[in-house]
């Protein structure tokens, strides 16, 4: 038997002790899990380091008059008027800047119930379910955090409210505010519950089949 095999099989025996330890692969799972959320973090900061340090991402506003309104209308140069409850704003991103934040600051009238915004990232894409993130509330209720993902913004969809004949009176929208370092490897209620379930569920598999491959070796023994 060559040396190579002769590794070859020691690191499998040793696998498979491993694989046999109560909790390993749960264990493996979350620990592989919690690394790679670190290394994502890591790489979101030092990218938007680099873009910051070019002055891609630089804090600007968006104008409320470059804002197109849908479902809405205008009654006065800060204060929309919904027609229905489905009112949209939209802008388009004419320079490519990098957008990472999203602060609205915004009153109502009545109840603003569901607020949302989507995002594009390419050109005369369609706006879809599948790319938006919905607002965290200022502690003072006066204004509303929109977090993008780490991507290429070509429009943005401000849906401000999702009620119907409603006062939404806009105070400004700023892009691109100063966030800590720390907010880069905060998962968020979403991220956490996946980083909860999947680890899990990959590691009740590893374990189904690492018992079914022990079961075919001894079904296999004379």
């Amino acid at each position: 038997m060559s040396k190579l095999a002769q590794k070859a099989r020691a690191a499998l025996a040793g696998a498979k002790r491993l694989g046999g330890r109560p909790g390993f692969f749960p264990a493996a799972c979350y620990a592989a899990c919690l690394a790679g959320w670190l290394l994502l973090g890591l790489a979101g900061l030092c990218r938007d380091a680099a873009l910051k340090a070019g002055g891609s991402l630089a804090p600007f506003s968006i104008p409320l008059a470059g804002l197109e309104p849908l479902n809405a209308e205008w009654r006065a140069e800060d204060l929309l008027y919904t027609l229905t409850d489905d009112p949209q704003l939209l802008w388009q991103n004419p320079d490519g800047r990098a957008v990472r934040t999203v602060r609205v600051t915004a009153s109502y009238a009545e109840s603003p119930r569901e607020m949302c915004l989507y995002y594009t990232t390419a050109p005369d894409e369609p706006f879809s379910q599948d790319k938006r993130v919905f607002a965290a509330q200022s502690s003072d209720g006066a204004s509303y955090l929109y977090t993008l993902p780490q991507a290429a913004v070509a429009a943005l969809r401000l849906d401000p409210c999702s009620s119907k004949e409603n006062e939404v009176t806009l105070g400004g929208i700023q892009c691109n505010e100063p966030v800590s370092a720390l907010s880069y490897f905060i998962p968020g209620w979403y991220g956490a519950f996946q980083m909860a379930v999947w680890p899990g569920l990959l590691a009740a598999l590893l374990e189904i089949v690492c018992k079914l491959c022990g079961l075919a070796a001894a079904g296999r023994r004379p």
